[in-house]
């Protein structure tokens, strides 16, 4: 078995086991808290974190690890450990910083993260980003340190104390419910200590040499801070309009916050499995094909890569759209999650899934650019993307409420990827997208009868008294139709999946 091979099911297997207790937490969470005003102070103060981690922290990651591999390969291990230790000394610094002013200044911060907030919600966020504020500096420690394993291609123990976060944050919430929507705050606040304690012990086990230092290498620095950038907006690209969408929903009705952060996490289970999915399969050879400049190559690549993401998003949005709101009301539909609760979940998650496949062919596009070294045109497409998600959510909301700003954000992906490739073609040539034509007609065809066959079975399927049933029997009908077909038409997309799941290593 491959060493590719190997991650690919170590990361695979921690996927899926956060995914199960990250599910677990979600559905107790959702029973409890709703979308009342309790999670939208929660969900309000915990943006600075989200942006802190979800952009920064995984932009500093991927900045690092290559400068790292490259000073071992050449026999500089020593440096390398000086420059990751420079490297963490600073990070730290910086979100100690952080941390020490989002405490002091809490509430001011919410006033301009959430400015439709009343004062019970303002103060109650306040409070809530001041508990959590901690692991803010804790989290990012632990995540810097874990790209020093991911440097040395050691994923186990980085994957295992994030499942260990989850899980504690979990069981702190099941054991201290009375504590009421702060029980959330301080078991984030637990289990982010747990992941940083296990970073350090499997680091100290390893033997790393991890310390903060006053000695600052003097080499490697340029590197880092040359990859920062790119991967900043990369990351960027696919992370923050979560943010602005949960900034501006704050004036919005109570629980317009919530229900967006919950329809947002259901898309993001279907990103996070299934695009990871295609990384695996099909992003790996971009960058080598860049790097000997092959561009024939990289461009069957890429194109095979468009097809892969359409081949698995477009079932997917069309059973979405059809069984949305049953499969809201099987998840979360219990406690004081109510009927209202799921259609107002149910209508922004519908609303987010026609933006999916944009997104998808995005993160292709944003890859090849990022190869490229295309910094900035990566900034210029990623800060209109904001500022476009900004306008049409100022736009939309006011007919559309939450869902509104959810369908914002989809038609920001959708030019955004439009944008990408544009500069793509432009950059290394004609890509001869009209080959995409025909297997892409062939994916509609197919998704669409099976999403017709959905359709009609859970419409003879109405009399029944349990709907939940009607739509996943109706969606499991349509989507074995869809794989048959594919099977039988001798898709070169199943195939690259089937493979893929076996963990071949083919070239594309």
């Amino acid at each position: 078995m491959t060493t590719l091979a190997r991650a690919s099911i170590i990361i695979s297997l921690g996927n899926f086991a956060n995914f199960l207790v990250s599910a677990g937490k979600s559905i107790v969470v959702a029973k409890y808290f709703g979308t009342g005003n309790e999670l939208d102070s929660f969900f309000i103060a915990y943006i600075p974190f989200l942006i802190l981690n979800g952009i920064l922290v995984s932009s500093m990651q991927y900045s690092i690890i290559p400068v790292i591999v490259d000073l071992s390969e050449k026999g500089e291990e020593r440096m390398g450990i000086l420059l990751f230790n420079s490297f963490f000394t600073l990070s730290v610094i910086i979100f100690l910083s952080l941390g020490v002013l989002m405490f002091l200044f809490s509430e001011s911060i919410v006033g301009l993260l959430a400015p439709g907030f009343g004062t019970e919600k303002t103060r109650l966020a306040g409070k809530i980003l001041r508990i959590i504020s901690p692991a803010i500096v804790i989290s990012g420690a632990s995540e810097i340190i874990n790209s020093l394993f991911h440097s040395k291609r050691k994923f186990g123990l980085p994957i295992f104390g994030g499942l260990v976060n989850i899980s504690l944050s979990f069981l702190y919430l099941l054991i201290f419910l009375y504590q009421g929507i702060h029980a959330l705050a301080f078991g984030m606040v637990l289990g982010s200590c747990a992941q940083c304690g296990i970073s350090l012990w499997g680091a100290y086990r390893e033997r790393m040499g991890v310390a903060l230092t006053y000695r600052f290498a003097n080499v490697g620095f340029p590197l880092v801070f040359h990859n920062l950038v790119p991967m900043f907006l990369s990351i960027l690209f696919t992370n923050v309009n979560l943010a602005v969408d949960q900034i501006m929903a704050s004036v919005l009705p109570a629980g317009s916050v919530s229900a967006l952060n919950y329809a947002s996490n259901m898309n993001n289970i279907f990103h996070q499995v299934f695009i990871y999915s295609i990384g695996s399969a099909v992003l790996p050879f971009l960058s080598h094909y860049v790097a000997k400049g092959n561009l024939v190559e990289m461009k069957n690549t890429f194109k095979l890569g468009i097809r892969v993401v359409f081949y698995i998003l477009l079932p997917i949005t069309i059973i979405i759209l059809i069984v949305g709101e049953p499969v809201v009301e099987l998840v979360f539909q219990r406690g004081v999650f109510d009927n209202y609760s799921t259609l107002f979940v149910s209508n922004a998650w519908k609303a987010f899934s026609l933006g999916m496949i944009a997104m998808g062919v995005g993160i292709l596009g944003v890859r090849i650019l990022t190869a490229l070294q295309m910094t900035k045109v990566l900034a210029y497409i990623s800060f209109f993307n904001i500022f476009m998600n900004v306008t049409l959510n100022w736009v939309l909301m006011k007919f559309y409420g939450h869902v509104g700003i959810a369908l914002s954000t989809s038609i920001s992906y959708l030019v955004s990827s439009i944008l990408i490739m544009v500069s793509i073609y432009k950059i290394i040539g004609d890509m001869q997208l009209e080959e995409l034509l025909i297997p892409l007609k062939k994916i509609l065809y197919w998704a669409s009868l099976s999403g017709i066959v959905n359709y009609i079975v859970l419409f003879l399927l109405s009399f029944i008294q349990s709907r939940i049933f009607a739509a996943l029997f109706s969606a499991m009908i349509g989507l074995s139709l869809y794989l048959i077909v594919s099977w039988k038409e001798k898709s070169m997309e199943f195939q690259i999946i089937v493979d893929n799941l076996r963990f071949k290593d083919k070239p594309a």
